[in-house]
């Protein structure tokens, strides 16, 4: 499907019956904007709109979506290939949606790592301070070694 092949052609159509974006958008129930959008290419109707406004223009739901008339001997052919176009497209949109959940997880779980890194390094970081400040004796040793402001001075057997 072509937005604007099918755009294109629902403006030709509306103007071959000659209506204009408001009265079409009436006879629709939507906004003569909405019509705009589809006319220039920057979006479909909406699937419930799709058999009201083929009856309006006199013409299939398939050549609609096609953008174009059909004649009886490429009628087959041509839903065929519009029925392919769609599976295609929503294929197309499967796979984007499962890209995104596949990123959304790989982010989540990037976040949950580094909060649990940090985590980690800071609990670290105060255990080392913790020993280094509490286990050494009065004068400085811990383990045989003389220690001053956390630097090994000597080592004592």
């Amino acid at each position: 499907m072509n937005e604007n092949k099918t755009g294109a052609f629902i403006s030709s159509l509306r103007k071959e019956i000659e209506l204009t974006q408001a009265q079409l958008a009436e006879k629709l129930n939507v906004t003569d904007k909405a019509v705009s959008r589809w006319e220039t290419g920057k979006g479909l109707p909406d699937s419930s709109l799709l058999v009201p406004l083929s009856d309006i223009f006199g013409i299939t739901v398939n050549e609609l979506l096609l953008g174009e008339k059909i004649s009886e001997e490429t009628f087959v052919q041509k839903s065929e290939d519009n029925l392919l176009d769609a599976v295609q497209e929503t294929e197309k949109v499967i796979s984007q949606r499962n890209f995104v959940k596949k990123l959304l997880i790989v982010t989540v779980t990037v976040f949950i790592l580094s909060v649990s890194s940090l985590t980690t390094a800071i609990y670290l970081m105060s255990t080392s301070i913790y020993e280094a400040t509490f286990l050494y004796d009065d004068e400085g040793f811990h383990n045989g070694i003389l220690y001053k402001n956390n630097i090994m001075l000597i080592g004592v057997t």
